[in-house]
This record gives structure tokens, C-alpha cells and sequence, in this order.
């Protein structure tokens, strides 16, 4: 019945009659709608957001696409939030400001969907950021590919400071099966963020909603309980958005909260539900949850001891399974270990070796030997990530950090110099190497003309250094 509403909705006011149409073969074409007549509606649930709010809000009117509303939910505010509201309403007819008592993020986007006039909802924190075509991309995407099944779209996220700076790991929820397409089964983890994603207001309200009881795991939650339908969220690449990290996430209280959330939401996905179709109804399966579970305890570890809070890390240990860790691959335990302990600290991921590595590593090879006790040395990627902590590469940074903080002045400046170098300079060279190397490499011939021209160049090196030789021996 659902996906009829939604068929009538878009043949009603989406689209003309003729938008469907039949081919010469007699199958069915492609329905057409035409982009400028979806209407967006962008709800942006804030809460003292006034250092970030007017950026977030501008970073919206400068897209290219034009027919969206913005409802801007205040989540009683105390702060200067209401007057920056107030302004942006009064210059601009497609603003609206929805006022509530402070009830949470969730309940602030369900009441903005409410009071939504468009059929596709896209969802914006008060300090993310739509970058250049972001909003034409996915529209774009809904408009190519449509279908009753489609829930909605998202597209990747690059993580940014609270002034606007990004950290350095490239996009996350960068995730592609082959079709583009994402179904229930694909993922056990959070797909995307609420501010990657256009969803079907249809969808959204069939599946009830963001839970207003788990924020802030809503998201993961409500993703997972639309897919059961059988529908499916679409990637869209060649766009993104900026995600907000803030120090603040990291607190204790947060990151428990947060993690004990996430449980919750792992442990609905993987039982039985009656919800949805058939082939959804069983979920993941304990295997998965176990796995699920165990990556998110790994992950609020690693940033509570980047934080400084070795209690928080030693809480969660309980949740991690040998079984886990063992089906991961070691260079994802150890990019997990950085990105988490970066997105901790928000800094950059250029600082991992020369400033975040040296000021942790004794509470991280304590968390490794912790868990080697706790699985009674079965687990050998925990041994080998206790053996990469040793190695030269993590041992001369220590080094290095120790000396800029002690010894002589001169010997202090020559070592912070060291550092300079290594994570700017340097690394801004690896960059540059790195991204000519890709783009020779997608032009073959282009690069076997290069090897060329250099195997002769060098070659006539060697016949003039060899000719000079034999005139000066003689």
C-alpha cells in the first residue's frame, strides 16, 4: 500500500501523465522527473548551535539546485540560536523556524519532517557543512534511478574541524557495493550519517521515525528498520559533506552513552523482528553482532584513550571477541586505532606519528597486553599489533618527542623543526607523489612512454660517462 502512495504521490505531483510512457518494444520506460519540480525539504535540528548555525545555513543557499525549503528546528535553545534563526527567516520566504522545548535531536528531526511540504527529505546538523553540488548530485541520483523501492540516497562525508579544517582521512561512509545499491544485508554497521542522506518522507514515516529513546544511535537504527522493507538507500559519488568532529565527543559520558546505544541498536538488527519483508524478518545473526560490536568497543576504546580515559576503554573491553578481531584485517585494526584516536583529539591525520602516537602509546600497548591476558595469547593479530608498536617506526617518534620536550634549547628546536618537517613538508610531498603516480598509472601508454624516454635518457648518461672516462684515461 505504501509503495502505491508513493507512485500516486509522484504521478500526482512530480510529473505529467506522459512522463510514463511506453517504448516501441512494448516494456516500460524509465519514469522521468523533472529535477527542478522535486521540492527538497531540509530540516536542520539545533540546539546552541550559534557558532556554527549561519555557516551551516549559508553552505546550504549557495547550492546550485533550486527548489528546497529549510526548517530550522529549534531545540530550545539558549543561546544566541532563536535571533540567528529569526534573521535568516525574515530574509528568506523558504525558511522556516519550528520552535519546540528541548527534547533531543531526534524528536527535533521527526517534528521537522512533520512539518515538511516536500516528498524527499534531507536531513543537516547544525554544524555540517553541503559542499559544492551536494544537494544537485543526489537529486540527480533520485531522478535517474527512482523506484517505489528506493528509501533514499547518501553520499560520503569528509571530516572537518569546528573551524572548518579537515582532518586528513578521506571520506568515510565511502561505501559502494556493485550495483550502488545498499539492502539490509549489506551492512551491520551505520551506513551513513543523517547529514549524507535525502530520504522518502513516505518511507521515513512508514518505518515510524528516528527513535527518540536511543538517541544518539537514532540513526543507526532507523536505517536498518527501513531497509527491512526490502528497499534500499543508494550511493551517490562525485559529492559530499563536511562532518563536524568536536573534542567534546570524546567525554566519557558521551562516548559510553553513545556505545551503549549502539548495542542496543546491534542487538535489535541481528534478532527476529516481525517487521518487514520475509527475508529481513531472522536479521544478522548472532556471528555478526558479535563482530559489530566488537569493532564499536575497539573503536570508543582507542578514543577514550586518546582522550584520557583508560577507565572508559577499560569498561568496554568485555565487548570485544577474539573471533572479531581475528576476521579483521591488521591494516584496519591499525588505521582504526589512528582515525579514532585523530577523530578523538580532532586533529589532523598528519599528527598521528609525531604528536597524538607519543603522548598515548603506553596506554595503547597496555589495552593490547590487557586484551592478550584476556585471550589467554589466542589472538594473534593482538600480538602482532603489540610487535608494530615496537617497530622502528612508531619507536623513533617517541624518541623524537621525548627530546623536543627535554635536553638543551638548540637540541629542543632541532627535534620540533624534525617534527615540522615530517608532518608538513614531507607529508605534503607524499601527497603530490602519490596523486601524480595515480593519475600516470590510469594512463597506461602515457607511462610506458615515460619509462621509455627515461631508459634512454639514462642510458645516454651511461654511454657519456663511460665515453669521458676512456678520453680521461687516455
Amino acid at each position: 500500500m505504501g509503495r502505491l502512495k508513493q507512485i500516486v504521490a509522484f504521478a500526482l505531483g512530480k510529473r505529467n501523465t506522459d512522463d510514463c510512457c511506453k517504448r516501441r518494444d512494448g516494456q516500460n520506460q524509465r519514469m522521468d522527473l523533472t529535477m527542478e519540480n522535486i521540492l527538497i525539504s531540509i530540516v536542520i535540528p539545533c540546539f546552541n548551535a550559534q557558532k556554527t548555525l549561519a555557516k551551516t545555513i549559508n553552505s546550504v543557499l549557495q547550492q546550485k539546485y533550486p527548489n528546497f525549503e529549510i526548517l530550522i528546528v529549534d531545540d530550545g535553545s539558549t543561546d544566541r540560536s532563536p535571533e540567528i534563526i529569526a534573521e535568516y527567516e525574515q530574509k528568506y520566504k523558504f525558511i522556516r523556524n519550528i520552535k519546540q522545548a528541548n527534547q533531543g535531536v531526534a524528536a527535533a528531526r521527526n517534528n521537522g519532517v512533520k512539518a515538511a511540504r516536500g516528498e524527499w527529505i534531507a536531513f543537516l546538523d547544525a554544524d555540517d557543512l553541503l559542499y559544492e553540488n551536494s544537494l544537485t548530485e543526489r537529486v540527480k541520483a533520485i531522478q535517474e534511478y527512482w523506484s517505489p523501492e528506493m528509501l533514499g540516497v547518501f553520499c560520503p562525508a569528509e571530516m572537518i574541524t569546528d573551524n572548518g579544517k579537515k582532518m586528513g582521512f578521506g571520506l568515510i561512509y565511502n561505501k559502494l557495493s556493485s550495483s550502488g545499491r545498499v539492502y539490509f544485508s549489506h551492512y551491520h554497521d551505520c551506513i551513513f550519517l543523517p547529514s549524507c542522506s535525502i530520504v522518502s518522507k513516505l518511507h521515513f514515516q512508514e518505518s515510524g521515525g528516528f527513535d527518540e529513546m536511543i538517541s544518539p544511535a537514532e540513526d543507526y537504527d532507523l536505517w536498518h528498520r527501513m531497509m527491512r522493507s526490502g528497499g534500499y538507500f543508494r550511493f551517490v559519488g562525485g559529492c559530499k559533506i563536511g562532518y563536524t568532529q568536536h573534542p567534546e565527543s570524546a567525554v566519557r559520558s558521551r562516548l559510553l552513552t553513545h556505545f551503549n546505544q549502539c548495542k542496543i541498536v546491534t542487538q535489535r538488527i541481528s534478532s527476529p523482528s516481525e517487521l518487514g519483508i520475509k527475508e529481513c524478518r531472522d536479521g544478522f545473526g548472532k556471528a555478526l553482532c558479535h563482530i559489530s560490536m566488537s569493532q564499536r568497543a575497539l573503536s570508543t576504546a582507542f578514543m577514550a584513550i586518546a582522550a584520557g580515559d583508560y577507565a572508559v576503554a577499560d569498561t568496554v573491553i568485555s565487548d570485544i571477541s577474539c573471533y572479531a578481531i581475528e576476521t579483521m584485517d591488521l591494516k584496519k585494526l591499525e588505521s582504526l586505532l589512528k582515525s579514532s584516536a585523530a577523530r578523538a583529539l580532532c586533529k589532523h591525520e598528519r599528527d598521528w606519528l609525531y604528536v597524538i602516537w607519543p603522548q598515548i602509546h603506553k596506554n595503547v600497548v597496555r589495552f593490547f597486553e590487557d586484551l592478550d591476558k584476556r585471550f589467554e595469547g589466542k589472538s594473534q593479530n593482538v600480538r602482532a599489533m603489540m610487535k608494530i608498536c615496537q617497530e622502528s617506526r612508531y619507536i623513533q617518534p617517541i624518541l623524537v618527542y621525548q627530546r623536543v620536550h627535554s635536553g638543551s634549547i638548540a637540541s629542543r628546536l632541532l627535534n620540533r623543526l624534525l617534527i615540522l618537517f615530517r608532518m608538513y613538508i614531507w607529508h605534503g610531498l607524499k601527497g603530490v607523489i602519490t596523486g601524480s603516480l595515480n593519475r600516470l598509472l590510469a594512463h597506461e601508454k602515457r607511462v610506458v612512454l615515460l619509462f621509455g624516454l627515461l631508459s634512454l635518457y639514462t642510458a645516454g648518461l651511461v654511454v657519456m660517462t663511460i665515453s669521458l672516462s676512456l678520453l680521461i684515461i687516455k
